[in-house]
């Protein structure tokens, strides 16, 4: 990310990721899709790669599941992300 005078938070390699992920997909065909399937396939392929990977960041696993689900996923054309930043104090 982008570092200036007004950085304050040092370098970490263990912060905590707290969100809440939201995601909507937009299909390029509606003729032959499995919609549960798609759909259940979608979660597994998230909860998956938060679960399993080390990333330096959250665009870059958004990305990464992004890139899989349209590789497996023919009938995918987008996928959106929200994922806000939870504060618990």
């Amino acid at each position: 990310f982008h570092r200036c005078q007004y950085t304050v938070l040092p370098d970490m390699k263990d912060r905590i990721l707290a969100t809440s992920v939201s995601s909507s997909w937009r299909f390029n065909t509606v003729n032959g899709v499995n919609f549960n399937q798609i759909y259940n396939g979608i979660k597994e392929i998230i909860n998956h790669e938060f679960a399993t990977k080390y990333s330096e960041s959250v665009q870059a696993t958004i990305w990464d599941i992004s890139a899989k689900v349209i590789e497996k996923y023919g009938h995918i054309e987008t996928i959106r992300f929200s994922l806000p930043n939870l504060h618990h104090w």
